[in-house]
């Protein structure tokens, strides 16, 4: 099945189910922003309500071979050939509706309050299946990702206090795009570090793996930039980096 196709399925179910527009939403926006047009397997749709899960669900039949698993956290996974897509659980940061005042939103739409609970602005971005258009609905999107920032949607005391597991995410994100945190997500994590700790391990272990396979170096220097070294002893990938190959570090170190 093309992509293409996939998309008309799912556009024409939510018409016929009476669910909301369905989005693009997260990684493939922001690498189509970027222009990184590799092979899509993951795709992130919202409707901006409870009607994600009713579209997710509704597709199965709809589609030959098509399954659909929900998991605890509320989104549901759509297994299709080779595509997965996850139906958003529509996340709501507590407290949203009164931090998105300072910036002028007083009657959030659910969409905008899912938009702005999500971690970082360059995945906050919207996009519709005929994929005429990007919604940057924080007004940030795209200047951090011309920028090569990773920043927070809100404060990051809120972004990465409410879920510790992001701090994961910035090495992560930033090692697989090229990116370097903004100066107050890099104050806020080196302050509050000691959340890692509250992280799963192998959560935290497979996301710095992931970051090492994709940049060594970067991520190497993430880590040690924002003093998070006592928190990744069970990535295999770093220790090895770090431990099995000194001359590696030396390279990493001095280019």
């Amino acid at each position: 099945m093309k992509l293409k196709e996939l998309f008309a399925i799912i556009t024409s179910t939510a018409k016929q189910t009476g669910a909301s527009e369905p989005f693009l939403v997260g990684g493939m926006v922001r690498d189509i922003a970027m222009k990184r047009f590799g092979n899509i397997k993951d795709i992130d749709i919202t409707c901006g309500d409870a009607t994600s899960d009713a579209l997710g669900s509704a597709l199965v039949g709809r589609i030959p071979g098509a399954t659909y698993t929900k998991f605890s956290d509320g989104h549901g996974r759509l297994t299709v050939e080779s595509f997965n897509v996850d139906f958003s659980n529509n996340f709501n940061i507590k407290g949203v509706d009164k931090e998105l005042l300072q910036f002028g939103i007083t009657r959030p739409k659910s969409i905008e309050k899912e938009a702005y609970s999500r971690d970082f602005t360059c995945n906050s971005m919207l996009m519709p299946l005929d994929l005429s258009r990007i919604y940057d609905i924080t007004n940030r999107g795209l200047k951090d990702i011309q920028a090569k920032t990773i920043d927070t949607c809100l404060n990051p005391a809120i972004t990465l206090g409410s879920d510790p597991r992001r701090i994961a995410r910035v090495i992560y994100l930033g090692a697989k795009l090229g990116f370097k945190p903004s100066q107050r997500v890099e104050e806020w994590i080196k302050t509050n570090k000691k959340l890692l700790g509250y992280v799963e391990k192998q959560y935290m272990s497979e996301k710095i793996n992931k970051a090492m396979q994709a940049d060594p170096k970067l991520a190497f220097e993430l880590i040690n930039g924002l003093g998070l070294n006592e928190y990744v002893p069970n990535s295999a990938a770093y220790r090895d980096f770090v431990v099995n190959d000194p001359e590696a570090l030396y390279r990493s170190l001095n280019g």
